[in-house]
């Protein structure tokens, strides 16, 4: 909000969040948005119900495939059998949301001067390929979250994971 931004809520600016309130800040971000991107899910999730939402404000709904192995890919997985858009990479992104594509070095220059800290703590780990585990092990962060973060960068074509190892994209 200081920054030019602006804040949406139902609920009075003391409120805090709630198990029960997740959902109602769902409906409003899949009502406000031009798609609706699911990065994990599991089978039965309240993320589920946003990817619903979504479809119900005639929203695309986009979702990055995870592995078979993986509990939180197997509502993301479902998704895509039913008709969403998967998302393997920033292109595809790109396409769904019908932007133009930017080339190579333009793409690389944009990526690095809006990276987080934490991508950037990602970038400076991987000055060699790393298995997830040790990656995720190395940073700190809680699992899910790590995960998170990997696959946004990996959306965003700044890491690749092949092999079993993640290396940087560049």
């Amino acid at each position: 909000v200081e920054s030019g931004g602006c804040l949406i809520s139902e609920f009075d600016p003391k409120f805090k969040p709630t198990p029960w309130s997740f959902l109602q800040r769902n409906r409003l971000m899949a009502g406000i948005s031009k798609a609706v991107l699911i990065i994990e899910a599991e089978q039965k999730s309240g993320t589920l119900v946003t990817a619903r939402l979504g479809l119900d404000y005639n929203r695309d709904v986009l979702v990055v495939p995870g592995s078979i192995h993986s509990h939180a890919s197997k509502g993301t997985n479902s998704l895509i059998r039913q008709g969403a858009t998967p998302i393997t990479g920033v292109d595809d992104l790109f396409e769904a949301l019908g932007l133009k594509i930017p080339d190579k070095g333009e793409k690389q220059q944009r990526l690095f001067a809006d990276c987080t800290t934490d991508e950037k703590k990602i970038l400076e780990f991987l000055v060699e390929p790393k298995s997830r585990d040790d990656l995720v092990r190395e940073l700190g962060l809680p699992t899910p979250t790590a995960n998170a973060l990997l696959s946004i960068m990996e959306i965003k074509d700044m890491i690749k994971e092949s092999g079993g190892l993640i290396q940087r994209n560049f």
